[in-house]
């Protein structure tokens, strides 16, 4: 007699565990940036603007809309065809990522799963989201440097020039080095082969040959991929309009919320400020800056009469970080979804596909 779980009781736990673990994200975070607010105006109390939260939501939808619009165009360059529903997936599971790992750092990976579990080759899986990465952060470096030349430091944020600068050398620094990943592919496959070389003698990997010559196949077409994307004019063009898009859009989500608890501050000041922050915050090594990003953008919020601040805040950190979480659960469900009727399908039915 064995005490093994049933699968089905397995995956409902598995599911239980992962709502407990992201209801234990939002939690921590909103401890973490509220806990201490001195004084709260009754909900009852606040009289808010709602037009004002329309355009914050379609700022929102907007930047959403340009990223997976990059991946579309990303993917119909590199494997011919392209599918919003899988580009869609692929965005949002790398915003929930994002959003809840250290730094911002565990969201390619994931997309790079996602895309292989798509059926979109290894080489592929791994340029689209590395490529659609490069477009956001070179987006943001374009906003940011256009507000320091034209703005400078319009307010006191409690950051120097430094600090922003650092920050935005920190976005700097992943594209470049990807870059030159691709113009010295050796060099990587050198690397990767130390590392599974190493693992194989922690027992980790098997078969260390085959999996060296499939790593050096991988980083090859990888490189190839991707210097086929940076020799197309229309890629590049297009991708930063759309980054630009993205940026601008996500970064203007906090004046519509300030605006909407009667707050007065011009945009060009709001917009530059908060640009500003997202700049010298970008490495603080916390799930979504929190614990940072709520003392740095309280500056901006302060405007507001006290016992509004903490409303305002938590309306614009939905926007920019709980409604991410809420959207990256959503695709969780999704997969389990798409994962049941493809065990349902006879093999030969193609689940997923996309548009020649």
């Amino acid at each position: 007699m064995t005490n093994e779980a049933p699968p089905k009781k397995r995956k409902w736990i598995k599911t239980l565990v992962f709502i407990l673990f992201n209801i234990a994200i939002i939690g921590w975070t909103a401890y973490r940036e509220y806990a201490s607010e001195a004084e709260v105006a009754n909900l009852a109390d606040v009289r808010l603007d709602f037009r004002f939260l329309l355009p914050a939501a379609a700022c929102f939808i907007f930047a959403v809309f340009c990223e997976i619009c990059i991946y579309v165009m990303l993917m119909k360059r590199t494997i011919g065809w392209a599918s919003w529903n899988i580009a869609r997936r692929t965005v949002l599971i790398g915003r929930y990522y994002d959003n809840i790992t250290p730094a911002a750092i565990g969201g390619q990976p994931f997309q790079i799963y996602q895309m292989s579990r798509s059926g979109i080759p290894a080489a592929q899986s791994a340029v689209i989201p590395i490529a659609g990465f490069m477009s956001i952060q070179i987006g943001f470096i374009l906003v940011a440097l256009s507000v320091f030349l034209f703005f400078g430091l319009p307010v006191d944020i409690g950051v120097g020039n430094i600090t922003c600068y650092i920050g935005l050398s920190f976005y700097a620094f992943f594209p470049t080095a990807i870059i030159v990943s691709m113009f010295f592919p050796k060099a990587i496959t050198r690397a990767g082969s130390l590392l599974v070389k190493l693992a194989h003698k922690l027992r980790i990997v098997k078969n260390a040959d085959s999996k060296i010559i499939a790593l050096e196949e991988t980083v090859i077409e990888y490189a190839r991929s991707l210097r086929g994307l940076l020799s197309t004019p229309h890629i590049i063009i297009g991708g930063i309009l759309l980054a630009l898009g993205y940026q601008i859009a996500l970064n203007s989500v906090p004046y519509f919320v300030l605006t909407a608890f009667g707050g007065d501050i011009p945009y060009s000041e709001c917009f530059s400020t908060i640009v500003m922050i997202n700049a010298a915050i970008a490495f603080i090594p916390t799930p979504g800056n929190a614990g940072i990003a709520e003392g740095s953008f309280y500056l901006v919020f302060s405007s507001l009469t006290e016992g509004l601040v903490f409303w305002a805040m938590l309306v614009w950190r939905f926007f920019s970080f709980y409604l991410f979480i809420i959207l990256g659960l959503i695709i969780h469900f999704e997969n389990n979804l798409i994962d049941r009727k493809k065990n349902n399908l006879p093999k030969d039915i193609p689940t997923e596909g996309g548009t020649k």
